[in-house]
């Protein structure tokens, strides 16, 4: 599996990762002239297989980045972890590590989990089958 770190996650998680035997490559080394619209950027990672950490949340609910990331067939994991340090990141994806490859290896793709502080996997794209219960009437 190679990995994909946007520039919301920065490069120091990629980084280590890479330090552990991941294969990363950085949105700064892939994009060394700047700002690239996520639309873009999306698109083009994924036509290469790779497989999206990011920060962002947005991407499921911004209607363009939305459609572009469906259409792809991205893969992404997503940090939901709101103020957290580096290395409470850093701590998140390597707990989840073993689900996240899971998922990689047996996942249709377009899918999209978030990562908590834990490690602890949600996933939001698509959106989960919610079964209802009936009682049955005796």
């Amino acid at each position: 599996m190679r990995l994909f770190t946007d520039r919301d996650v920065g490069p120091d998680i990629g980084l280590a990762l890479r330090q552990v035997g991941v294969e990363v490559e950085l949105y700064r080394e892939r994009y060394k002239s700047g700002m690239i619209p996520d639309e873009r950027w999306i698109a083009e990672v994924t036509s290469e297989g790779l497989v999206i950490l990011t920060k962002d949340t947005h991407i499921r609910s911004r209607p363009s980045e939305r459609t572009v990331f469906e259409a792809a067939g991205a893969r992404a994991f997503v940090l939901a972890t709101r103020g957290a340090t580096r290395l409470v990141n850093l701590r998140a994806v390597l707990i989840a590590w073993p689900r996240i490859e899971s998922e990689v290896a047996t996942r249709e793709a377009p899918f999209m989990f978030g990562i908590d502080r834990a490690g602890v996997l949600t996933q939001y794209v698509p959106p989960p089958v919610r079964t209802t219960r009936t009682r049955s009437d005796p």
